[in-house]
């Protein structure tokens, strides 16, 4: 008789592939640069000692964290850049995902830790801002008394999506049209552009 030998849980570790490891880093900076924000020299300096395993995700946080604390004269700008840079490197890595609004939550609460006091918090006030690519004119962001509601219709439309029966055209025109329907939702003051990117990367 054949012995049966159970599966266990085993702990997932950070990647060693250092393609993998440089892709990731280099989204992470790019969706920063969305938001005209650029790293530090520091982190600069650390992301290769990342990619060949000579420091680990949470080294190179720890590190940042000292860097930032001992310096007399912070450049906030630079901070933010390094910080999120780093934790969306980790979060891209971990492989973890959960399909609903809470996920973007949580996402923006650890993106943001430290970074706003409104981290992962949705907004309690309608927004606006002037895009140069509409003349001046704000996007129609969604009204911060039915965030929640929007967001759960958004999420229940796209869990009726049958995506093994449509072709790539028509796959990519669905997603593309869930992940924009969220993104004008906005539902946080700031950050939300690289919040809906990375549960974008993990979803897909």
């Amino acid at each position: 008789m054949e012995e049966h030998i159970p599966y266990t849980y085993e702990e997932k570790h950070e990647s060693y592939d250092t393609c993998e490891k440089q892709l990731y880093w280099d989204v992470a900076i790019g969706l920063n640069q969305v938001d005209a924000l650029k790293p530090s020299q520091y982190l600069k300096k650390l992301i290769p000692k990342n990619i060949y395993g000579a420091a680990s995700n949470k080294e190179v946080e720890d590190s940042l964290k000292a860097y930032y604390r001992e310096k007399s004269v912070v450049n906030h700008d630079e901070m933010e850049c390094d910080l999120v840079s780093a934790r969306i490197v980790s979060l891209l890595e971990t492989g973890g995902f959960s399909f609903s609004p809470v996920a973007l939550k949580s996402i923006h609460r650890i993106l943001f830790d430290s970074i706003y006091d409104f981290n992962g918090i949705f907004r309690d006030t309608n927004i606006w801002k002037k895009e140069p690519i509409l003349g001046g004119e704000s996007v129609t962001y969604g009204d911060f008394r039915m965030l929640e509601d929007t967001l759960d219709y958004d999420f229940a439309q796209e869990k009726k999506q049958n995506y093994v029966s449509m072709d790539n055209e028509s796959a990519i025109r669905r997603i593309s049209e869930f992940i924009n329907s969220i993104w004008q939702v906005h539902p946080f003051r700031e950050g939300n552009t690289r919040t809906i990117a990375v549960f974008l990367i993990q979803y897909l």
